[in-house]
């Protein structure tokens, strides 16, 4: 008999009701679900969907190194009409239901680099959007003011004037610069944008920035440097962050400074961005990146919440692909500038990205390896021991932890990203003014919710507030609380699952949970449900704060909030409203639970960089469990006059 079982037939003996049994039944259906989908060699992979975009860049990005062959570009402009909303437009993330002008302008750009007519039908219907939305000079507005890259492959195809792009050059890599350059001042892939910039605007420009007697020898020179700083990040595999994304604006940057589509490392990432497509008779389709080092760590951690013990087959697996995934090449130093620090010992989003460990990948891979280890083994495990070293040389002076980045400003405290920005590519002195003064957009601040989640992974490997690097985390969460009691994250649209991460980071660390900023955010996510007892927010939150905690209800979403509020519960400090709020969200999670074990996505999204978003499929199994199994074992050892559910 497995833990759940004996769980649910003690809860039963106590006092049988439907609703234990429809919580017991739920969880038990959603438990076989999520194992099924597991893969052979032991990980959770959903291919992610973000949107036509991703086929539009990799055309582009073939056309623009003429690695396009005729073949391919009829597929992606099959594909792309056939994504073509009836608005004329293009979505800018799956679910938005409209076309947008960023994502809509580079649609039309790869429709007219893979060889469709301006008079076609489809690309009228894009152009009469476009000039609705306020034109092609908007779109190089929103470069200047929010670094949103569409305006790049609108000139590439001559939709725009190479002067519409920030007047810099690819011989600016030649200067006297070095990668400590970036250090505590901004994120490394700023420059790479700002090099794919000047890569485009200076082969689609007659007039140079440099003199002709300077140009030649400035380009030996910038090519053998920039090629050196771009080379430390690319993976064995060819791509850089193994994300579509990332490998396009590299490969781009690179050809500005003269490489070619034959240089190696060129090829190598040519052949891994092939690699991602999925020719079919109807057209083409891009998979942008993997995270199977996410979707298998909160796999694990929802089968555990549901009682599924750590000797289970499905569990024994996970936690062997996660051992094997965890990086052991050095860490380029440009992320991790720390004298002393370990470069190896993180995990990356997934597995081969030895690049690009994060902190919130660590995290997450460390509770699952912790919750699914017998308590002797948490502290003999050589890969959570390694794993906790280097997320203690990760954190930050304040306390936080960035994604990617250890030692860059934090934002300031309360406050979010993304809301109050100023034009920074107009002109060269924005740009100087930009770098010698950046703001935290352009770096990679401690986040809310990625704090949360380290310390959801420390404390379940066995850390608590005792520990040093503990308390200054916990610290930060109490200065970054905002004042209605929220906060504010990144990875996902963006207060209730910021809010709810930081409550179960505090709660698995053995926080006080009974602090004023923790109270208020317990009051938040009750004020924040909806009336059918779920939670939902749209992605308009990241740049309206406003509308923070509002939306239709998302089954995902609403299991990350009932985790939070059960560990509230767990721990005894919740008010009635707060219990009652819980046992409203498990009744949604049930009542909304699909015939085939899993929950609607209903639109919920996670983040690449607002407004880019992006979905995939596993997540609506595990955080709707993540949190109705959670809720289950703490209603199963409450006192029978406290149960609410």
């Amino acid at each position: 008999m497995s833990t759940l079982e004996r769980q649910t037939k003690q809860t039963r003996s106590k006092r049988p009701t439907t609703v234990d049994q429809d919580r017991s039944e739920s969880i038990r259906r959603g438990v076989e679900a999520l194992k099924r989908r597991q893969e052979r060699d032991g990980c959770w992979k959903s291919p992610p969907d973000m949107g036509p975009l991703s086929l539009a860049i990799t055309a582009l990005t073939e056309y623009w190194l003429d690695a396009l062959t005729d073949a391919d570009a009829r597929r992606y402009a099959a594909a792309l009409k056939s994504a073509q909303l009836r608005d004329g437009g293009f979505e800018v993330h799956p679910g938005a239901g409209q076309g947008s002008l960023g994502a809509t302008a580079v649609c039309r750009a790869a429709l007219k680099a893979c060889g469709v007519p301006d008079a076609s039908p489809a690309v009228r219907k894009a152009e009469a959007l476009i000039a609705s939305l306020g034109g092609y000079s908007r779109v190089r507005e929103r470069l200047m003011w929010h670094g949103e890259p569409a305006a790049i492959f609108c000139v590439m195809v001559g939709l725009l004037p190479a002067d519409a792009l920030p007047p810099v050059s690819p011989d600016m890599a030649a200067l006297p610069w070095s990668e400590r350059m970036l250090d505590g001042r901004m994120h490394a892939g700023v420059p790479t944008l700002i090099y794919a910039c000047a890569a485009v605007r200076e082969r689609q420009q007659t007039k140079h920035l440099l003199p002709n007697f300077l140009r030649a020898p400035a380009r030996l020179i910038a090519r053998s440097r920039l090629a050196s700083f771009l080379g430390q990040s690319q993976n064995p595999d060819g791509s850089w962050n193994d994300a579509v994304f990332a490998t396009v604006f590299n490969l781009i940057a690179l050809e500005g400074v003269g490489l070619t589509k034959a240089d190696p490392m060129m090829r190598r990432a040519l052949t891994w961005l092939d690699s991602r497509k999925r020719r079919t008779d109807e057209g083409i389709s891009v998979t942008i990146f993997d995270g199977e080092i996410w979707e298998t760590s909160f796999s694990i951690m929802a089968l555990s919440a549901c009682g599924v013990p750590p000797t289970d087959r499905a569990i024994a697996l996970g936690v062997r692909y996660l051992e094997q995934a965890q990086c052991t090449s050095l860490q380029p130093r440009v992320n991790q500038p720390k004298p002393g620090a370990p470069r190896t010992g993180g995990w990356s989003f997934q597995a081969g990205n030895e690049t690009m460990p994060d902190c919130d990948d660590s995290a997450v891979a460390l509770a699952a390896l912790g919750r699914a280890s017998v308590s002797a083994r948490r502290q003999q495990s050589g890969a959570v021991q390694a794993g906790i070293a280097w997320i203690r040389g990760m954190q930050n002076d304040g306390g936080g932890w960035g994604s990617y980045v250890h030692g860059l400003p934090d934002k300031p405290a309360g406050e979010p990203l993304f809301v109050n920005q100023k034009p920074m590519l107009a002109d060269l002195a924005g740009i100087m003014d930009a770098i010698a003064n950046p703001p935290a957009e352009l770096g990679d601040p401690a986040i809310a919710d990625v704090v949360g989640r380290v310390l959801w992974g420390l404390g379940e490997c066995g850390l608590d507030v005792k520990d040093p690097t503990v308390a200054r985390a916990v610290a930060f969460l109490e200065r970054d609380a905002r004042r209605d009691g929220s906060w504010w994250g990144i990875w996902n649209p963006a207060y209730v699952s910021g809010t709810s991460f930081a409550i179960l980071g505090l709660a698995s660390v053995r926080a006080n949970l009974k602090a004023k900023h923790v109270e208020r955010a317990a009051q938040w996510l009750v004020d924040a449900q909806n009336e059918d007892g779920g939670y939902g927010e749209q992605p308009g939150s990241f740049h309206e704060p406003q509308l923070a905690g509002q939306g239709p209800s998302m089954a995902p979403l609403t299991g990350i909030a009932l985790r939070a509020l059960s560990e509230l519960v767990a721990a005894r400090v919740a008010s009635p409203e707060v219990q009652a709020a819980a046992a409203r969200a498990a009744a949604y999670l049930i009542r909304r639970q699909l015939p085939d074990g899993s929950w609607p996505n209903d639109g919920y999204l996670f983040t690449i960089i607002p407004p880019t978003f992006y979905t995939w499929d596993h997540h609506r199994l595990y955080y709707p469990l993540l949190g109705l199994g959670r809720w289950h074992e703490v209603m199963g050892k409450r006192p029978a006059k406290a149960r609410a559910s």
